[in-house]
């Protein structure tokens, strides 16, 4: 889901044999080109799209957009954010944060900026 055309081709050399390739991201007005040559058709992959608004036909008659979304927010509760946030730096120091997060990626989870409360 990276929304970079070049990278499917990569991701179509990574599946393995009758593989499936997901295609999340919205490309706009970018093309993607694709080799779809013998390794492709060999090794039976399948290309699908998701599109994260919509539900699969099969699927939409038990799941409305009011069960999906309560769904989702009941998920979410059992999530334990906290544990995943690795760094927390003031505003002020974001330069620091995307420092971090270029050159020691291996070092951050999460990093979240922290704004001072207003009085």
């Amino acid at each position: 889901m990276s929304g970079d055309p070049a990278v499917l081709d990569q991701a179509l050399r990574a599946t393995g044999f009758d593989g499936r390739v997901i295609i999340g991201s919205w490309y706009g007005e970018k093309r993607a080109s694709l080799d779809l040559g013998g390794a492709f058709h060999r090794s039976r992959i399948q290309v699908l799209s998701s599109q994260v608004s919509t539900i699969a036909p099969a699927l939409r008659g038990r799941w409305n957009q009011e069960r999906r979304l309560a769904y989702a927010l009941s998920l979410l509760q059992k999530i334990e954010a906290e544990g995943l946030i690795s760094h927390r730096l003031p505003f002020e120091d974001a330069g620091k944060a995307y420092r971090l997060l270029a050159e020691h990626p291996e070092q951050a989870v999460q990093v979240v900026l922290t704004y001072p409360e207003s009085a």
